[in-house]
C-alpha cells in the first residue's frame, strides 16, 4: 500500500533538497558509482560462496511446474532486456503506483524532481508540501511496522505446516548461508569501504548506525528504516541534509546489496534442486 508512495516522495524530497542540478549531477555520479561497486561485490560474494559449497542434492519429488513458462533465449538477449526495462521505466506514473512498478516510480521522481529544481524558487510551497507528506508517511509506516512480527510469524507458520519437510531442511541450509554471507558483507566489506573512502574509525561508526541496522534486521524493509537512517546520518554521523536526503532514499531502492547477494545464492540453489548444473563456465 505504501511502498510506491514512500519511494516517490522520499526521492522527490532528496532531489529538491539538493538545491541545484549541478550539485545533483556531481552527487548522483558518485552515488551511482559506489552503489555499483557495493552491489557487484555482494553479487560476487554470493555467487562465489554458493559455487564453492557442496552441491545441494536434487529434490526427489519436484513441485508441479506445468504452469511455468521458461524464458526463451531471444527474450534473454541484451536488446530484449533493454526494451523491457524501457517499457517498465517509462510507464504511466499513476499506473506504476497502482502496480508497484518501482523502476517507473524512480524514473518519474527523478524527472519531476529535476523539473521542479529548474522551474521553482528554493522556498516554494510545493517543496514544503513534499516535506509534509514525507513526515506523514513516516508516521504511518512506523505504525504499520509494529504489526510486522505477527505477519512474519504467520507466514512462516503457514509454510511450515504446508511445505515439504525435506525441502524445509534444504531451505534452512540456504538461509544459514545467506545469513552468514550477509553478515560478512555488512560487517566487514562495507565498513572497510567506509574506512577507505571516509577515513572514519570503524567501531564508532558501527555504534552510530546500530539503531538503523537493528531496525532493518527486524523489519526487512529499507523504506521502513529510511526515516531512522536519515536521522542517524545527520545527527550522529554529521552528514549534511542535502547529501543524506538524496543518497539514502535512492539507496533504499537501488542499493540493495542483501537482495543482490541473495539472488546470486538463490539462482545456484534452485538450479541444483532441479538437477541443473551451473558451474563457473555456465
Amino acid at each position: 500500500m505504501l511502498v510506491g508512495l514512500v519511494v516517490l516522495f522520499s526521492l522527490l524530497q532528496g532531489i529538491t533538497h539538493i538545491g541545484s542540478v549541478v550539485q545533483l549531477k556531481a552527487l548522483g555520479g558518485k552515488t551511482i558509482a559506489i552503489y555499483m561497486l557495493t552491489s557487484t561485490l555482494a553479487i560476487c560474494l554470493g555467487l562465489g560462496a554458493a559455487l564453492m559449497m557442496p552441491t545441494w542434492p536434487p529434490l526427489t519429488s519436484l513441485p508441479d511446474s506445468s504452469h511455468l513458462t521458461l524464458i526463451s533465449q531471444d527474450s534473454a538477449s541484451g536488446g530484449a532486456i533493454s526494451t523491457k526495462l524501457l517499457d517498465m521505466a517509462l510507464a504511466n506514473p499513476f499506473h506504476a503506483l497502482a502496480n508497484g512498478n518501482l523502476l517507473a516510480i524512480v524514473v518519474f521522481a527523478l524527472l519531476l524532481g529535476i523539473s521542479l529544481l529548474l522551474t521553482l524558487p528554493k522556498q516554494h510551497a510545493v517543496f514544503q508540501v513534499i516535506d509534509g507528506i514525507n513526515q506523514g508517511l513516516t508516521k504511518l509506516v512506523s505504525g504499520i511496522v509494529k504489526f510486522a512480527p505477527v505477519a512474519v510469524f504467520s507466514i512462516i507458520f503457514q509454510y511450515s505446516t504446508q511445505g515439504n519437510g525435506a525441502l524445509f531442511g534444504e531451505l534452512a541450509q540456504f538461509a544459514l548461508l545467506v545469513f552468514v554471507l550477509t553478515a560478512i558483507h555488512g560487517g566487514i566489506t562495507l565498513p572497510l569501504l567506509a574506512k577507505i573512502f571516509t577515513g572514519r574509525k570503524i567501531l564508532p561508526m558501527m555504534k552510530a548506525i546500530s539503531a538503523p541496522m537493528a531496525m532493518a534486521f527486524t523489519t526487512s524493509s529499507s523504506s521502513a528504516t529510511l526515516p531512522l537512517s536519515l536521522q542517524v546520518a545527520q545527527e550522529d554521523l554529521g552528514v549534511s541534509q542535502t547529501t543524506s536526503s538524496m543518497v539514502l532514499p535512492l539507496g533504499s531502492i537501488m542499493n540493495m546489496d542483501g537482495t543482490a547477494l541473495f539472488e546470486g545464492v538463490a539462482a545456484i540453489f534452485l538450479a541444483q534442486l532441479y538437477g541443473i548444473d551451473l558451474g563457473t563456465s555456465a
